[in-house]
């Protein structure tokens, strides 16, 4: 029994060095995060804390558009719905009111422009042919009619001489060839009337037919000097990309509805951008803007919010996230030339700005708990201690904080929790 009780005696001290040994170590690790004391630490290592004017930033993706935009499609013409491009200007080229910009393979029109010529000539030498006959028809006529005339006469002057001389028989055989030679020249004027009138008639038909064939070359004619489109006003030549992503080039087919090439005017280029559903309701028009263009780096230019949809609509078939459509106008387009309508930008939305406060790094936060810490420097410019902060808001880059840190402290860039000695 005696030796059962010292057994348990020997559990139970076991038991008290542990419980002490552990308490130790509990101290020594709360006391990592209220105080350390670590190698000198370099000017990279601290910043210092003052109080700043702190942008709240909205990020919108687009790309530039202009806002007054010439489209060049092909020419109108009749029964043609394919063109094929035989020469189109370089790509990028500043342009004025007139300039050659494309021509469309004329070779169809051409083919066809000639037929018509020759149909055109074979109607107008038809026209001469039946003028010519026709005019040599009623001279005929006319003559038969004026030997008509003559024949009657000489009836009507032998018939009055014979009323008084010749016998009864004789005057009435007079008579009679009198009365057939003036119907005979009543029926010549009247074939020579129905003659006119069919004549007339011919030849204005084959007229028609003539002017019908001068209006086809006419317009093939037009059509063939429409395969040359100038530019129709200054600007710069951006060719319009096909449903493969490809720009139009020499033998490129095109319908009559494609857009071949835009002439932007470069003075009213602006973004339009899409914003997530989130943060569009923190933009409004008139906002300030940044505005980086991925093709050109190091190019920011200022910009600022004309137009936000209240309409959220699907960013793309395979992005179901809802976005806002927004227009930015940019305000300083003289100061790079290699920008180019559809290139892709990145735009920094001003929303709000928290005045007079001090934003720190967020790689300078450390998190413990739910609780926010910062590594403060002493005022021996040695030792260091952790100190809770309140942080007011935060970005991807950056945090302000409310209280915690004054302006005027300095704190490390990259806090570490690390035991004392």
């Amino acid at each position: 029994m005696l030796s059962c009780n010292s057994f348990y005696r020997k559990i139970l001290c076991l038991l008290f060095l542990l419980a002490v040994a552990g308490a130790g170590l509990l101290t020594s690790g709360c006391s990592e995060t209220t105080a350390q004391t670590g190698p000198s630490l370099g000017a990279k290592d601290l910043i210092s804390l003052e109080k700043v004017d702190y942008p709240v930033l909205v990020m919108a993706s687009g790309i530039l558009q202009a806002e007054r935009n010439v489209s060049i499609t092909p020419p109108k013409v009749r029964q043609v719905h394919r063109f094929r491009i035989s020469r189109i200007v370089d790509e990028g080229t500043e342009v004025n009111e007139g300039d050659f910009l494309v021509e469309f393979d004329a070779s169809e029109i051409d083919r066809t422009l000639r037929v018509q010529t020759a149909n055109y000539q074979r109607v107008q030498q038809e026209y001469q042919k039946k003028r010519s006959e026709f005019e040599v028809q009623m001279g005929q006529m006319r003559l038969q009619l004026e030997q008509a005339k003559a024949d009657l006469d000489k009836l009507e002057n032998k018939l009055s001489q014979q009323m008084e001389l010749e016998s009864r028989i004789q005057v009435e055989e007079t008579r009679l060839n009198r009365d057939m030679a003036r119907k005979k020249y009543q029926l010549l004027q009247e074939k020579i009337a129905a003659s006119e009138e069919a004549g007339r008639l011919n030849l204005q038909l084959s007229r028609s037919n003539e002017n019908n064939y001068k209006e086809h070359i006419d317009r093939s004619q037009d059509a063939m000097d429409s395969m040359v489109v100038r530019a129709p006003v200054s600007g710069m030549v951006i060719f319009r990309r096909d449903w493969n992503g490809e720009p139009r080039k020499v033998g490129s087919d095109v319908f009559i509805m494609d857009t071949v090439i835009d002439l932007p005017d470069m003075k009213t280029l602006q973004v339009k951008a899409m914003i997530d559903e989130v943060d569009a309701s923190k933009v409004s028009t008139g906002m300030m803007t940044k505005v980086q263009v991925d093709a050109v780096p190091g190019l920011i230019l200022d910009g600022e919010v004309s137009t936000v949809s209240d309409i959220l609509k699907q960013a793309s078939y395979d992005r179901p996230q809802k976005v806002a459509e927004l227009l930015i106008k940019l305000k300083n387009m003289d100061v790079n030339k290699q920008v180019r309508p559809g290139m892709s930008t990145k735009a920094q939305i001003q929303v709000n700005m928290h005045k007079g406060v001090i934003a720190i790094p967020l790689t300078a936060i450390l998190g413990r708990e739910g609780r926010s810490y910062v590594q403060v420097l002493g005022s021996d410019k040695k030792k260091t201690e952790f100190r809770e902060i309140q942080i007011e808001y935060s970005d991807a880059m950056n945090a302000v904080i409310s209280s915690g840190v004054q302006a005027g402290e300095t704190i490390r860039s990259k806090p570490s929790w690390v035991a004392k000695g």
